[in-house]
């Protein structure tokens, strides 16, 4: 799998379709110039720009493609939001792009109450990486002491009672932000 944490119902769909069948089934059928993916490494003309040399390559063993021509990247669902986009001009959120895979691919997902998908927010998944430092990856160079410095940062805001209601909220914002920046520059 690639590199970043999926939910459930990602992880579901990741390993249900495959970045070749759904290439092989969508995108070869858009057009006469694109041919099915084959082989162990399998390469193909990319669909979002104007391919005559085959840069679309995908990895089998961790289920993203890439291409080396304009630069995408990503898994089936970025694939699907892409292919959506470029050829049918509908501009899906990655929520609405597992919905339509799922239907298609018969891939039942988890819903919470309220009908949306059941996903943990981009700040409980910073929460959950920051609190849990078994699932420090050092061998991507993710800085220990910035952690420390992140939790420091918190009780400082935490245990300041001097501080005004508004500016502790202003403050867990700027902080929430920071956690995000810092874990998507080190995926």
């Amino acid at each position: 799998m690639a590199y970043r944490d999926y939910t459930e119902n990602e992880k579901r769909i990741i390993e249900a379709v495959k970045i070749s069948d759904y290439y092989n089934t969508k995108v070869v059928g858009l057009d006469s110039k694109f041919r099915p993916l084959k082989g162990a490494k399998p390469t193909g003309l990319c669909p979002f720009h104007d391919d005559t040399d085959p840069s679309f390559s995908y990895w089998v063993e961790k289920d993203i493609f890439r291409c080396f021509g304009c630069g995408e990247a990503g898994d089936v669902i970025k694939l699907h939001q892409h292919i959506e986009k470029k050829y049918r001009g509908r501009r899906l959120s990655r929520e609405q792009s597992m919905r339509e895979l799922a239907q298609e691919y018969g891939i039942e997902l988890e819903f919470d109450e309220s009908g949306e998908l059941v996903a943990p927010t981009p700040l409980e998944l910073a929460r959950q990486k920051i609190n849990d430092t078994n699932k420090l990856d050092t061998s991507r160079n993710m800085n220990v002491m910035s952690i420390s410095n992140f939790r420091v940062f918190n009780n400082q805001i935490k245990n300041n009672d001097k501080l005004p209601l508004e500016v502790k909220i202003k403050n867990y914002q700027r902080l929430d932000i920071m956690l995000s920046a810092y874990l998507m520059k080190n995926k």
